[in-house]
This record gives structure tokens, sequence and C-alpha cells, in this order.
């Protein structure tokens, strides 16, 4: 998911980070993923990485639908 929502951000300044790791035990949803300037001086929790990814989404068909 934090794939998907990186491809939406592209070129925009900012990255999805996902910080867990492989073998340890789960992060909680809220504390894994953040939402990060390129060079990650500055970020957010993300709560919720379904509900961003729908908003990038929606902010796509917007733009694509402005442009069109």
């Amino acid at each position: 998911m934090a794939r998907l929502c990186n491809q939406l951000l592209e070129g925009s300044g900012l990255i999805v980070r996902d910080w867990q790791l492989p073998g340890t035990n789960p992060l909680p949803k809220h504390r894994r993923f953040t939402l990060e300037t390129l060079d990650g001086d500055d970020w957010d929790e993300i709560p919720c990485i379904y509900e961003l990814h729908q908003e990038l989404q929606h902010d796509e068909e917007e733009k694509t639908q402005a442009t069109g």
C-alpha cells in the first residue's frame, strides 16, 4: 500500500515510509507509516494508510478531470 501511495505522491516532494522491519514484532498500524518530506526533515504519522491512499486517488482523479 505504501508503494501505491508513493506512486501517487511522485513529484510532490513527499514519500510514505513503512517502518515495519522484517522479522520484528508488528508495529501498531497508526505508528507503522509516516508521510515525510524527501529529505526526512518533516514528517507526520499516518493513522490509516488505506484512508491516505483513498484521498490520494481522489486527488489524482480530480487533477485528471481538470486537465482532461
